[in-house]
């Protein structure tokens, strides 16, 4: 019997001693609501990237970013687009490719009516002039480039060589550019001068545009040269011959003085005009006074 307890007394301390001993913790879980939370920032963050993928290409479609022609059968094909036409010097096209036989087709007569313009074709079919009978039937079917600068409605004038003309002319066609931009539809361009057989600018071209950059330049020479020096009122009648005047809005220059005509020989154009000077610029040695004409006037008869 004392054996027995002297067993249990062990036992007992056995457990006790065991039970001064720590358990190991058991180790947590991460929340799972932290775990959607990741889930749901990823989530959106992919969709958001997958949306502004999406706007960008729709973007670069829109403004035909992809819409360029490589080949002569791809720009055959292609469907011409009832749209408002890029603007003089756009560097993306489209359209198809026509040669000057099968632009000839669309002439006064025909349907559509069409008419090119630095190797740029459009659809003038709802511009009467150009109907047979009208104002202008010579320019369909044909790039009469040089005509549009120079009024030479001829065969010799209604030509696309633009060898030898001006800086102003050079502008005035590219003004006729965007005005057939504005208002009719660009199918396409023309074989020849301005293009090549795969639809890309020609050296000719190239050298248009250069032209066009430098008469830009030059157009703001004269602007900031007649700032300076405004051009003078004139009117002439068989009466009282030729009269010249100054005033403040004289040239269509709008200033807060009026000047004193003189002849002054304009280096933009290199040629002689009338100018309104101030007193301050008299001294420049470009000026000349009118004969008959008083230094203090503002106005003055200069012929009869």
């Amino acid at each position: 019997m004392a054996d027995t307890n002297i067993t249990h007394r062990g036992m007992t301390s056995d457990f006790k001693a065991l039970g001064d001993i720590n358990p190991p913790k058991k180790q947590q879980k991460p929340p799972v609501e932290n775990k959607q939370t990741s889930h749901l920032v990823y989530t959106t963050a992919k969709i958001l990237i997958i949306l502004i993928a999406a706007i960008i290409i729709y973007l670069l479609y829109t403004f035909n970013y992809f819409n360029t022609v490589t080949s002569p059968a791809t720009l055959a094909t292609s469907k011409v687009v009832k749209t408002k036409g890029p603007h003089y010097g756009s560097p993306t096209l489209t359209g198809r490719l026509y040669t000057r036989e099968e632009l000839a087709k669309h002439d006064s007569h025909g349907s559509p009516i069409l008419l090119a313009i630095m190797g740029r074709v459009y659809d003038v079919t709802s511009g009467q002039a150009y109907h047979p009978d009208s104002s202008y039937p010579f320019f369909a079917g044909i790039d009469g480039t040089r005509a549009f600068a120079t009024g030479e409605f001829n065969k010799e004038g209604l030509i696309d060589d633009i060898t030898g003309l001006d800086h102003d002319s050079i502008r005035s066609i590219a003004d006729w550019v965007n005005t057939y931009d504005e208002e009719y539809t660009f199918v396409g361009r023309l074989i020849g001068t301005y293009f090549d057989e795969n639809g890309q600018p020609t050296q000719t071209l190239v050298n248009a545009e250069k032209l066009l950059k430098k008469a830009n330049a030059n157009k703001a020479t004269i602007q900031r040269d007649k700032a300076k020096f405004p051009p003078c009122n004139g009117r002439f009648s068989q009466a009282e011959g030729q009269v010249i005047w100054c005033s403040t809005k004289s040239g269509g220059i709008e200033r807060l003085w009026t000047g004193r005509p003189r002849k002054y020989f304009d280096p933009t154009i290199r040629t002689k005009r009338c100018a309104c000077v101030r007193d301050s610029l008299m001294d420049s040695p470009l000026l000349e006074l009118y004969e008959g004409c008083h230094p203090d006037a503002i106005e003055c008869k200069i012929s009869k």
